[in-house]
């Protein structure tokens, strides 16, 4: 995630940035109260990345939490012996 939140922010910032124009017609931007759509975009663009930073580690923690329950609950499930 890191990897890829990185090269995300690395290709928005310095290859691939919005059009300045484009910026101007944002609905975040018009609410904002920001004069000038070039330092919105950075701003914005960082505001979303380091949010990502800041979330993914919490939602894997969760997610590989129920897939360890949910996994060792069918594992401890497949492993019960019938007794006839």
């Amino acid at each position: 995630m890191i990897v890829a939140v990185m090269a995300a922010l690395i290709m928005q910032l310095f290859f691939v940035p919005p059009s300045i124009s484009e910026v101007a017609t944002w609905g975040e931007f018009k609410r904002s109260g920001w004069t000038n759509p070039r330092a919105f975009a950075i701003a914005n663009t960082l505001d979303s990345g380091f949010t990502h930073f800041i979330a993914a580690p919490v939602i894997a923690a969760v997610t590989g939490a129920v897939g360890s329950v949910r996994g060792c609950y069918a594992k401890s499930k497949s492993t019960r012996v019938v007794a006839h």
